[in-house]
């Protein structure tokens, strides 16, 4: 039996989520940034490495032994389970790019962040996932998208340049603006 490393990250992305109570927060994070990657028009290989950066960006929220939203929410928590994800990953048969890219997905354009770092040291994809993250954690699920969605683009529009990368605001507001992209989430 051959399994793909897609399927075994999805399978760990939903581990996840059970453990800390979420519903399908990886797969919609993962969703998010790829259609930004994409919107962005991002090379293949780094858009490889945002699917799997994606899928365990909170892995380290499972081993910190801290609740999903205070690890969203409290900077110390963020930068807590960054770092454990990080090394988590670090040790998995993949590209050390990945491990990188979970460690620093809290951190924000203007340097604000888990680690204080600004955009102009983040990986792209870091930023990526961090406002996809943000994008999720935001949305109140149990309520209809398009009763959200214009209050969601107006908050990530104002933090335009100081939490969130401008040019990936721009292609998240261009993806937003279409239906399709909340309905296949």
């Amino acid at each position: 039996m051959k399994i793909g490393v897609g399927n075994l990250l999805s399978a760990i992305s939903h581990l996840i989520d059970i453990s800390q109570g979420r519903k399908e927060h990886a797969p919609k994070v993962t969703y998010i940034s790829l259609q930004i990657a994409k919107q962005l028009q991002v090379e293949k290989g780094e858009i490889k490495k945002i699917y799997y950066a994606s899928f365990l960006h909170d892995i380290g929220i499972t081993v910190s032994d801290n609740n999903f939203y205070a690890s969203h929410v409290n900077i110390q928590l963020a930068k807590n389970h960054c770092l454990l994800g990080y090394e988590f990953v670090r040790k998995l048969p993949l590209d050390e790019e990945i491990s990188e890219i979970i460690k620093y997905h809290h951190d924000f354009y203007n340097g604000l962040g888990a680690f204080g770092y600004d955009h102009t040291v983040l990986p792209l994809a870091s930023q990526i996932i961090n406002l996809a993250d943000q994008i999720d954690i935001n949305m109140n699920w149990s309520k209809p998208y398009y009763l959200q969605v214009d209050d969601l683009k107006e908050w990530v529009w104002k933090n335009k340049g100081i939490l969130f990368n401008p040019s990936i605001v721009d292609a998240f507001l261009d993806i937003a603006d279409k239906d399709k992209f909340w309905l296949d989430l």
